[in-house]
């Protein structure tokens, strides 16, 4: 009997670690109605959905394989129009390097890296992007990306309080007003450069800043721009929208 017991318990062990399991859910649902959602599997499948709230809920799938590079996820192709083909797992977000155009998906649920290599950020109301040259080039030529830490968040922090108080002629609102958007890098003079974007917190849309980048012709001061350069300790290039 015990001798049975054990066989079943051996065979029933082997059958789970052989079984298929979810290793990453993410989801952006923030697309002007169109909600993209990422299911990746143990034996190095996936699933990808969008489905088109104004189009009666139609669904699009795309599934296939992916591999893990250190800490790259790797696609063997884009698995749609705009997606990339590599992405990472960075401040709860599965960011891809290469896409068309900016493109995150919110990690729910993940075991493929670290926990601490994927942990979100302490600080509120921040999106941080990965700098990419085809969409940044022009803000910041040949440079390199970097990753912020605490320290570097909370001084950045300090010096857009300290843009705000100087310009309070243009600027309205306190820090607190606005989401921001960094995308850090040791720009060409090999220095800790940060280019951030703000805008007013909306009170519906309230968290599509952390999933694509925010851009207006107008506005006022809901939006706003300046470089904070880190190894200066000091912020420059400070612009705001115009009125409609």
């Amino acid at each position: 009997m015990i001798k049975h017991i054990l066989i079943f318990l051996i065979v029933f062990l082997y059958c789970q670690c052989g079984k298929k399991r979810e290793i990453l859910h993410a989801k952006n649902q923030y697309n002007f109605g169109v909600i993209y959602e990422l299911k990746m599997y143990s034996d190095s499948a996936f699933h990808f959905s969008m489905s088109q709230a104004f189009k009666n809920d139609s669904i699009t799938p795309y599934t296939g394989t992916f591999f893990l590079q250190n800490d790259t996820l790797v696609f063997p192709r884009p698995f749609y129009p705009f997606s990339g083909s590599t992405a990472i797992i960075k401040n709860g977000f599965l960011e891809f390097l290469d896409s068309t155009e900016p493109f995150k998906l919110q990690i729910l649920k993940q075991n493929i890296v670290d926990r601490t290599k994927g942990d979100s950020l302490n600080i509120k109301n921040v999106s941080i992007f990965t700098y990419m040259p085809k969409f940044y080039e022009t803000i910041f030529p040949n440079a390199v990306q970097y990753d912020l830490n605490d320290e570097e968040l909370r001084e950045i922090d300090s010096l857009l309080r300290q843009c705000i108080l100087e310009n309070k002629g243009v600027l309205s609102m306190q820090l607190d007003s606005y989401d921001r958007q960094y995308v850090a890098v040791i720009n060409q003079q090999k220095e800790k450069e940060v280019w951030v974007n703000c805008e007013c917190k909306g009170k519906y849309d309230t968290d599509s800043y952390k999933y694509r980048l925010v851009e207006a012709d107008d506005g006022g001061d809901c939006y706003f721009r300046v470089k904070v350069n880190l190894d200066k300790h000091k912020f420059h290039s400070f612009s705001v929208n115009g009125e409609a």
